[in-house]
């Protein structure tokens, strides 16, 4: 299992390559979030261990916001060697990468894990509800049958 800060290097390194400019922090969230949930579609294992919070504009992971807030230092940050992390760190760069971060936002509200950490909010509220890594999996679930059946499923 990977570190979340050594996943944020590979996303947030990954993304400028591409894109020749810095992701904002909302994309990092829902970055993280997504390459997570692949992960677990491919893998059924978790990425990292961190978990994510459901806020108002979707899963939030701790650890970014401190990224955000401080400095983007990744020198203490170890390079990706494992092979399946890298094609999943790929897989959600050329995915969701290219897309913005309030399309992301909207996509990610769409998940039941985020739902389901919502639940009792108001709509404006942050929330700081855990989104269990079980419920990220009922997810996953949901996208490895539609991608082997072709079909989409609404919760």
């Amino acid at each position: 299992m990977e570190t979340a800060r050594d996943v944020e290097k590979a996303l947030f390194l990954g993304y400028k390559q591409r894109h020749k400019h810095d992701m904002d922090e909302m994309k990092m969230h829902k970055l993280m979030y997504f390459a997570q949930r692949e992960f677990l579609v491919r893998y059924d294992e978790q990425l990292f261990s961190e978990d994510f919070e459901g806020w108002k504009y979707g899963p939030v992971l701790l650890s970014v916001r401190t990224l955000f807030r401080t400095a983007l230092d990744f020198q203490d940050c170890a390079e990706i060697k494992d092979s399946k992390v890298k094609k999943v760190i790929e897989f959600v760069l050329n995915e969701y990468g290219k897309m913005s971060s309030w399309s992301l936002s909207m996509l990610s509200h769409e998940e039941f894990s985020w739902k389901k950490a919502r639940r009792g909010l108001k709509a404006s509220e942050n929330g700081n509800v855990h989104i269990a890594v079980k419920d990220i999996k009922v997810d996953a679930v949901r996208v490895r049958f539609e991608r082997k059946h072709g079909v989409e499923l609404v919760y």
